[in-house]
């Protein structure tokens, strides 16, 4: 019984096949997490600007609750919606 050599083209094929698939992969992961980290940094910014212009002492007992709950009613949201995206 002899094992058929595999030919050259497919070797190329499956070879730049992975590689495309993974420069894609990173590409659109690191995309992702860009723009988290400047979501952060836009967050951060308001409050820091918040802070030099003494809002935070105006508004800053209201403010944190409502941020807060608005952060954690999106996490949830998103959180859900993905458990859900596991069984459609």
């Amino acid at each position: 019984m002899f094992i058929k050599q595999p030919r050259v083209e497919s070797l190329y094929n499956l070879l730049t096949f992975s590689l495309t698939f993974l420069i894609t992969f990173i590409l659109a992961s690191s995309g992702v997490e860009l723009g988290q980290l400047a979501f952060i940094g836009l967050v951060f910014g308001a409050l820091t600007a918040a802070r030099r212009i003494k809002l935070a002492s105006v508004i800053g007992h209201r403010a944190l609750p409502a941020a807060t709950y608005a952060i954690g009613i999106l996490a949830a949201f998103w959180f859900f919606e993905r458990l859900a995206g596991f069984w459609m």
